[in-house]
């Protein structure tokens, strides 16, 4: 089996919202700074330009690349020079599914939810279930059809189709 690679993508209507929220953080920023020189005492606003921010670098400054092998799949979280992955070996997933549905995992004991995804990414959100050790963990991720063919011809009897 070969590998196959994939990056997460943005939507060029959603990257000029992103640019048109960065420039009115900034003019607003310049305001409150001008206030706050004139003796206003402007810190809640700060804070929430600041939490605003935040949610934009969430959204858009993380690049996200789904990537497989002969017998594992990898996750890699960039931003900036920064990386960090998970690497799930075949051998101990227990299903995936081409689409997220929460309601499905309640009842399943899952120890913890990673969310490996770029939210302006605009394909569809997927779901791996893995043991490591004796806990089950949930990756969440987004891959387009291509990949998931790919991975379902690689693991044919985990897949768990979702209705």
């Amino acid at each position: 089996m070969n590998s196959f690679k994939e990056k997460s993508t943005d939507q060029k209507n959603d990257l000029i919202w992103m640019w048109m929220s960065i420039f009115c953080l900034a003019l607003w920023f310049l305001y409150d700074m001008s206030m706050i020189v004139q003796g206003w005492n402007k810190l809640a606003d700060l804070i929430f330009i600041a939490l605003f921010a935040g949610l934009l670098a969430w959204r858009f400054a993380f690049n996200y690349e789904n990537s497989f092998s002969n017998n594992e799949l990898k996750v890699t979280r960039r931003l900036l020079s920064f990386e960090q992955s998970i690497t799930i070996p075949f051998d101990q997933v227990e299903g995936f599914s081409d689409k997220y549905k929460r309601k499905l995992l309640i009842r399943q004991r899952i120890s913890s939810f990673f969310h490996w995804y770029s939210s302006g990414d605009p394909r569809t959100t997927r779901v791996m279930s893995y043991m490591l050790g004796k806990k089950r963990y949930v990756l969440i991720f987004k891959a387009s059809d291509v990949f998931m063919d790919r991975l379902i011809a690689a693991m044919p009897d985990r897949f768990v189709p979702c209705i």
